[in-house]
């Protein structure tokens, strides 16, 4: 969600489109505002694109309307907000401007240690177990609102600073000793016949208290 800075950004840009009679989308608006500011996310001004124009729809307070039009060779469609007296569409919005591709959102560099800092308190919860990046990424975008793409560059940067590391697709704190087990094969086990063992018996005492652990948290 925009703060209250970066919507004037894009409410100006809205605002500059209507007083020249410029047709648009959200993606024009979006791209036009990466100019000002690089760190603005596309689905955010988007979001916000529409809630302004549909909030003035309502009040009558301008003379423009929305059509949904094809993008993108004809793949997408989008919404064209222009005014209500352009009759000829492909010739206000043509097809240059219907295959525009969207400037790349730079990462906030304000935001990058805040995103660290999350990412760390997360894997710290899983301890011994590990996390797995999935979930770092599916919890973040949930609780917090951060795009899964930005959780994922921030885990390669704390992996690539041996802040936290990875091993068997899980994710632990670099401060972590990860025990390492030897299985023995199955000529290794000799069972007596008088004292039965169970499936977990077997296995050194360490890997017992994980798997125990494990359970306990699910």
């Amino acid at each position: 969600m925009l703060d209250i800075n970066y919507k004037n950004i894009v409410e100006d840009a809205i605002k500059k489109n209507i007083k020249y009679y410029e047709p648009f989308t959200s993606l024009d608006i979006s791209n036009q505002c990466k100019q000002i500011n690089p760190y603005l996310r596309h689905k955010d001004v988007s979001q916000f694109v529409h809630e302004y124009m549909n909030k003035c729809f309502e009040n009558n307070t301008t003379n423009y309307i929305s059509t949904t039009i094809n993008v993108n060779n004809n793949l997408n469609r989008t919404t064209l907000y222009h005014p209500k007296w352009e009759s000829n569409l492909f010739l206000a919005y043509d097809e240059d401007r219907r295959n525009l591709k969207p400037i790349p959102t730079k990462r906030d560099p304000l935001s990058i240690p805040i995103v660290h800092s999350l990412i760390l308190k997360e894997i710290d919860r899983f301890g011994l177990i590990g996390a797995h990046d999935a979930d770092i990424r599916y919890s973040l975008s949930l609780n917090h609102g951060i795009y899964p793409k930005e959780t994922q560059e921030s885990i390669e940067d704390l992996i690539a600073s041996n802040k936290i590391q990875l091993k068997d697709g899980r994710l632990y704190l670099s401060t972590i000793k990860i025990p390492v087990t030897t299985v023995k094969s199955n000529k290794d086990i000799k069972v007596s016949s008088n004292s039965p063992k169970s499936g977990m018996d077997f296995l050194p005492e360490n890997l017992r208290n994980l798997i125990k652990m494990f359970h306990q948290r699910q």
